[in-house]
């Protein structure tokens, strides 16, 4: 299992670990990306592709089943990914707004 060190998603298939690095580099670059994925905060972020049990749901986003996640048929694991990224993402500001905050006062 390897952590990463800006973000506490641990995963353990070889493939993903070239992904979640440039995934974070990516929302943390481009300023429109950030902000879609920051609208998205107090949700969870879900994968749904019916063809895909690994980094998906295993379901289609019309199922009636999709917003529970106990029948989820996949991992999900794009959606975690994600998830975590933005939670990381949030973080950061609130952290960057208290410094400021602290700076100013």
């Amino acid at each position: 299992m390897r952590n990463l060190n800006l973000f506490h998603f641990s995963y353990t298939d070889q493939p993903f670990c070239g992904v979640v690095p440039a995934f974070c580099l990516q929302f943390s670059q481009n300023e429109d990306l950030k902000h879609e994925l920051l609208r998205t905060a107090g949700t969870t972020l879900v994968h749904a592709d019916p063809c895909d049990t690994l980094l998906g749901i295993g379901m289609h986003m019309r199922d009636q089943d999709v917003c529970h996640k106990e029948r989820w048929k996949g991992e999900n694991i794009l959606g975690q990914v994600l998830t975590e990224i933005r939670d990381e993402l949030l973080c950061r500001i609130q952290v960057i707004s208290v410094i400021n905050y602290n700076v100013r006062y």
